[in-house]
């Protein structure tokens, strides 16, 4: 690594600033102050900073909020990428919610996705679907408190809400609804309010009727299969 204390306030920064363009700041015809000025966005509160055609090498930490907007003009935006050992899990990618507390079930940690709507005037974006981490009980420093659920949540008519959850025990639900305390199946079909469930069974692409079997579960304690 190189010795910082060779090098003057000016090429320091020469060797890091770029301007909104992303052409490198020249520092030595700059004071420090200029120099700064040119790089920082104070409309948006922000340095601006292009890496185009650049690499990262090593851990970096970033404190505060990052936004990474890529193009659709090449195959992809943004790439994360690593070596990991055959045979073997390799965490590439960590997230980490910070909070704890006394009472903490419930708490998620989420990937939000989000799909921009067509206007011919303001397109905007709107929530498009979700996928959550979620502690089952209170965690603490004791490892059987520690119990997590994975759940997806789709958007319908403009709101996400969840419909799928794998516990920690390994139950998947379907049609989960949030607050649900069903602990003693594998897989649990939930059907909507004052409504049955139902299972289907589909052969040959179910493009007729002969190719379909429904396991039904209705509100008044029957059962029936019917196809």
């Amino acid at each position: 690594m190189a010795d910082i204390h060779k090098y003057t306030s000016k090429e320091v920064l020469n060797k890091v600033l770029l301007d909104s363009s992303g052409d490198a700041v020249n520092a030595f015809s700059h004071t420090t102050s200029e120099a700064l000025n040119a790089a920082l966005d104070d409309t948006n509160s922000r340095l601006n900073v292009s890496l185009e055609g650049g690499t990262i090498g090593g851990d970096v930490t970033i404190s505060g909020d990052l936004t990474v907007s890529g193009s659709s003009t090449y195959s992809y935006t943004e790439a994360i990428s690593g070596t990991g050992t055959a045979k073997a899990n390799f965490d590439i990618l960590t997230l980490t919610n910070a909070v704890n507390a006394a009472d903490m079930d419930g708490t998620e940690t989420s990937v939000l996705f989000n799909q921009y709507y067509y206007d011919g005037s303001t397109p905007a974006v709107a929530d498009a679907g979700r996928i959550s981490i979620g502690t089952e009980t209170d965690w603490t420093s004791t490892t059987s408190t520690q119990d997590s659920y994975m759940a997806f949540e789709t958007a319908l008519n403009g709101t996400v809400t969840e419909y799928m959850r794998i516990t920690s025990a390994g139950n998947v639900e379907i049609g989960k609804q949030k607050g649900s305390t069903s602990t003693d199946t594998d897989v649990t079909i939930y059907g909507g309010e004052a409504g049955g469930a139902i299972l289907g069974l589909y052969a040959d692409n179910g493009d007729d009727n002969a190719d379909k079997w429904q396991l039904v579960s209705r509100t008044n304690n029957n059962i029936a299969l019917r196809s």
